[in-house]
């Protein structure tokens, strides 16, 4: 879906269809709140789409005068592009204000830029106003967490002060994400669940695909963890965000399906499309909240409750007690073995009553 958001008096809409997000926003009486604003609408969903560090200036240049500016975005796991133009879904160079790009594959083709120092030790690569059949805005470059990033501008053409202006844009930016960083510890640390989870909160947070949402139990119980040491890996696509807990010292072959069965003592899958086993049939309906029901499903040697909640569809597996006797025999007690249907659906009770990371 994409957005138009048309700031001061103009009213906000929302246009679905559309592959990205537009603001339009009014230079008029520029101040830094007003500036902040034009990204802010665009913000929420490209988070979803990349895990790159966003990294923005705090405002845009004086000579950026156009009374009226659309900002787009798109994103994918190895970069994003924000666009801003005159015009929206413009395209042509006539509209073209400037673009913030940041990608994980791209490299610095080094001849002819200039060397500027930047923010926080950084080395820029900078390249003037050219102008062939066409003028092309002056760009600054920079390599940042092994991430390159890259600001065009249409600003004054005068060379010192186009200079100018592009150091300004890239310090900013470099500079920025430390409020963001900060403002994501904060929302980190208000969730609250099991402290087995609180070393990838980040991660999960960051690498959300959107528009999915995670939720997370406030209480593993030890009849999960049992007395080994648990490993929580992270597994993420354009549809799903996956977790499993499982046994840091597992001996059986990762890709083999005893691993999946033998060594994950917990599974938590969000998706965006109901799982291929979403079925009716044989299933044990069971109320998670008063108004969000789930089912239960047994297998030999296993456990899984479903359920959806806000457009997306969870799912709580786990192994019982039957299946981890091969490891109860030899490690556990039998208290650690003690993984029944009760235990799942209070897992995933927790999960549906949890606030969500999105």
């Amino acid at each position: 879906m994409k957005a138009i958001h048309l700031l001061n008096t103009f009213t906000a809409l929302s246009i679905a269809g559309l592959a990205s997000l537009f603001t339009v926003f009014s230079l008029a009486n520029f101040v830094l709140a007003q500036e902040a604003a034009i990204f802010q609408a665009i913000l929420p969903q490209l988070r979803r789409q990349t895990v790159l560090p966003i990294r923005l200036p705090t405002q845009l240049p004086p000579e950026v005068n156009h009374q009226r500016i659309y900002v787009s975005a798109q994103g994918s796991r190895n970069e994003y592009k924000i666009l801003l133009e005159s015009h929206p879904s413009c395209g042509a160079t006539a509209c073209y204000i400037g673009s913030f790009h940041a990608s994980l594959t791209d490299r610095i083709n080094l001849l002819d830029l200039q060397y500027i120092a930047l923010a926080n030790g950084i080395r820029g690569y900078y390249q003037p106003l050219s102008c062939g059949g066409s003028c092309s805005p002056p760009i600054m470059m920079w390599i940042q967490d092994g991430i390159v990033y890259r600001i065009q501008m249409r600003v004054s053409r005068d060379p010192d002060v186009a200079l100018r202006s592009m150091i300004d844009l890239a310090n900013s930016s470099i500079r920025q994400l430390t409020d963001r960083q900060q403002h994501n510890k904060s929302y980190i640390d208000e969730i609250d669940v099991d402290p087995i989870f609180n070393s990838i909160l980040v991660n999960i947070y960051n690498k959300m695909p959107y528009p999915l949402e995670m939720r997370l139990p406030k209480n593993v119980p030890d009849s999960v963890i049992g007395r080994f040491r648990p490993v929580v890996n992270l597994h993420t696509d354009r549809v799903r965000i996956a977790l499993e807990i499982s046994e840091s010292e597992c001996r059986m072959p990762r890709r083999s399906r005893g691993f999946s069965l033998g060594c994950i003592s917990l599974s938590i899958t969000a998706a965006a499309s109901p799982p291929e086993a979403f079925y009716l049939n044989n299933a044990k309906r069971v109320n998670l909240t008063s108004i969000i029901q789930a089912y239960y499903f047994q297998g030999d040697g296993w456990g899984q409750v479903m359920w959806q909640q806000n457009r997306n569809f969870f799912t709580v597996y786990g192994p019982d007690d039957k299946h981890l006797g091969h490891n109860c025999n030899i490690a556990f007690t039998d208290q650690y073995c003690d993984f029944r249907q009760s235990t799942l659906i209070e897992i995933s009770r927790s999960m549906a009553e949890s606030e969500p990371i999105k």
